[in-house]
């Protein structure tokens, strides 16, 4: 851009100075000669077609050097190799000192105004961009600082059968100190008011920008198919009050930024998320989330960091909900109730550590119900372990621990019971002869799936008070072994009745 400003010099000095004395006797003899070479060097000098509809002078005053005139173009328009128009712009107020026109004509300009331009970016079939076709050639440093403005400008930009339009920029840039260019513009682009605000030079590079509120749905069509997985489809919702800081020094990059998510919506497999909203920060780093959201009436809440700066994203994430039903997210699953679950997940998505606790009131599968639930989760690579488990259930407490292997589904737990009801397990197992008393155990579990030729069973259990048929036991213990449909009791001993 600043080349081109300088070529804009040369053109200013070519239809001033080229007119000598006579430029305010002869203008229009002068400017149509000057119109013409001011586009050969133009078109010269950019490497592609520029035509320049017309050009107004002001009255030059040679007697008074040192005051300011003003040249103001019309219909300026520059094409690409192709013959296709590239950019155009209404008119340019140009601002000079005639005084510096002989030293320096790119330093005479004082100010340039634009009013109403547009720049057409397109990207063709082999991926180049036709503004590619614009050359310009730096040739020491540029003497150019002047004010430039802009009103009513418009990028319309078409890539990937996409297209996309920023209208309505305005903005300024004082170019008075080269080495940083203080700059400040604004724009409407997707339905969302942008501002951008900083300070450009060749080594530093400084930029803010905010946007008020853009929608989801709008932006959508121009993030590629293979950035979001095929599980999930973004339904609405919007980002609002975002904010940006970029820091460029050399080849370093730094940048913050924060943004809201509003009422956001998304459909992950056939679970439809609503009410999406929190708030994210983020710099080339990591990236912090606080948010919550609800699936079918459940409610959860999530907040921790991603760090960004790892070989593959690294999360560390806290999730919490009060009342979490399985039947309202997977309608078939068969378990009735709600639990309370506190959530943190640690590492990457090809390796996360998830540990969890899990708390219910009341849970159901089937004819098995159990109340005051409670446990602890571990998940690591291919094992998950339960433990300080809990729970009552048949008229008795439970609690244990297992671990489970993922890869093979094997597994090994521990179950301690106490004053379990029989007269309940029988009803639960169907039983057509019902027993009463109460059974306490510790009991252990090995197996492989659902194989019965890889299950182990092995315990000790006690029983108080038991009435079978007319059998009455005041109390009995037994050490067991099961394996292969194989019941081998180590010992057994029963207190009966006198």
């Amino acid at each position: 851009m600043l080349k081109i400003l300088k070529i804009l010099g040369g053109v200013l000095s070519v239809l001033v100075i080229g007119g000598g004395l006579y430029i305010n006797s002869q203008r229009t003899t002068i400017i149509n000669n000057a119109l013409a070479t001011a586009e050969e060097t133009a078109s010269k000098s950019l490497g592609v077609p520029v035509k320049i509809g017309d050009v107004d002078l002001s009255e030059v005053n040679f007697l008074s050097p040192g005051n300011s005139s003003d040249l103001i173009v019309h219909n300026v328009e520059i094409f690409d190799k192709q013959d296709v128009l590239m950019a155009h712009v209404d008119e340019a107020k140009i601002n000079f000192k005639l005084l510096a026109m002989t030293d320096d004509p790119v330093a005479a300009i004082d100010a340039i105004k634009v009013n109403g331009a547009t720049l057409n970016l397109t990207q063709r079939d082999d991926n180049s961009w036709n503004v590619n076709d614009i050359k310009v050639e730096s040739k020491g440093e540029s003497t150019f600082g002047a004010k430039v403005s802009l009103e009513g400008g418009t990028v319309n930009a078409n890539f990937d059968g996409k297209k996309i339009s920023v209208e309505e920029i305005s903005g300024s840039a004082d170019c008075a100190d080269m080495k940083a260019i203080v700059a400040d513009v604004k724009a409407k682009t997707l339905g969302a008011n942008v501002k951008l605000s900083g300070t450009v030079g060749s080594a530093q590079q400084i930029v803010n920008a905010e946007v008020d509120q853009i929608f989801f749905d709008k932006v959508l069509p121009y993030i590629p198919a293979d950035k979001i997985p095929e599980a999930v489809k973004i339904l609405g919702g919007s980002a609002k009050n975002t904010t940006l800081h970029i820091l460029r020094r050399d080849d370093v990059l730094t940048y913050l930024g924060s943004t809201k998510v509003a009422d956001a919506s998304v459909k992950i497999e056939q679970t439809d998320v609503k009410e999406i909203n929190g708030n994210i920060t983020f710099n080339e780093r990591e990236i912090f989330l606080d948010a919550s959201a609800v699936a079918n009436g459940q409610h959860a809440a999530a907040s921790g960091s991603i760090r960004l700066d790892t070989d593959e994203p690294f999360f560390d994430i806290h999730a919490n909900t009060d009342s979490f039903a399985p039947a309202a997210i997977i309608s078939d699953i068969g378990i009735d109730g709600a639990a309370a679950a506190k959530v943190h997940l640690v590492g990457t998505a090809k390796n996360p550590q998830v540990d969890a606790e899990i708390f219910s009131d009341y849970l159901a599968y089937g004819n098995v119900a159990a109340q005051n639930i409670s446990t602890k989760l571990h998940f690591f690579g291919d094992m998950i372990t339960l433990s300080e488990t809990s729970a009552e259930i048949f008229g008795g407490s439970i609690n244990g621990a297992a671990e489970i292997r993922t890869d093979d589904f094997s597994f090994s737990a521990n179950v301690k019971t106490q004053n379990i009801d029989v007269a309940t397990v029988c009803d639960f197992a169907g039983s057509e002869q019902i027993a009463s008393g109460k059974i306490s155990a510790d009991v252990s579990f090995n197996g492989v799936g659902d194989d019965p030729a890889q299950m182990k069973i092995y315990g000790n259990a006690r029983a108080a008070d038991v009435d079978f048929k007319n059998l009455h036991i005041n109390d009995t213990n037994a050490s067991f072994y099961w394996r292969e449909n194989i019941l081998t009791l180590d010992y057994l001993s029963a207190n009966l009745p006198n």
